[in-house]
């Protein structure tokens, strides 16, 4: 279970939490395909009248770079934003810029504030495993009870499952598979419970 720092709780409090949390990672291997299938789906539950907060990530091919560059597109407002520090041609690995990692997190944190039906995280990577990154908002959006979802690979899968206090809905990076889940969780949301 989450507690609000956006640690695991104690095991005692996670003992108290009967109700699974409205969480799921897309588990992938190829994280460019991952990131077009989270976007495609996200866009299209988009144009289906759901609110989303939270960022994709869209890759720019550089025809003068080895990698391409990373953008955080905000779901909430569609400002873009580089993550990825321009380190020359030469280069062979990317530099996350964390100036630019922390203004997404301001981004997602203003999509709590409206009305939301839906969080979406690109990737819980080396960050977020550690603490850092977005997880904050991220844990502040699951603890609210808004359904969620994150890509991870299987590097950060386990830091991922122990945030989430072990309960996450794993997904393949399928969008049928994550349009069904997304709109079971929002329609959950709407429908009063049962008695």
């Amino acid at each position: 279970m989450i507690a609000a720092s956006g640690t695991i709780a104690p095991r005692h409090q996670q003992a108290e939490a009967e109700i699974d949390l409205p969480f799921a990672v897309m588990l992938y291997e190829d994280s460019l395909r991952a990131d077009a299938v989270l976007a495609g789906c996200m866009r299209n539950l988009q144009k289906r009248g759901l609110r989303l907060g939270g960022v994709i990530q869209i890759a720019h091919d550089r025809p003068d770079r080895h990698r391409c560059d990373m953008i955080l597109h905000d779901l909430w407002s569609g400002e873009e934003i580089s993550i990825s520090s321009d380190r020359g041609a030469q280069a062979r690995g990317c530099k996350l810029d964390l100036g630019a990692l922390a203004q997404a997190a301001v981004w997602m944190e203003r999509a709590l504030d409206g009305p939301l039906d839906l969080m979406v995280l690109n990737k819980f990577g080396k960050q977020e495993a550690a603490g850092r990154g977005l997880l904050q908002p991220l844990a502040e959006a699951i603890g609210r009870g808004i359904p969620t979802i994150a890509g991870v690979s299987a590097l950060n899968l386990d830091a991922c499952i122990a945030f989430a206090g072990g309960r996450p809905a794993i997904l393949k990076p399928d969008g049928a598979e994550i349009q069904a889940w997304c709109r079971r969780q929002v329609e959950s949301k709407l429908s009063p419970p049962s008695q």
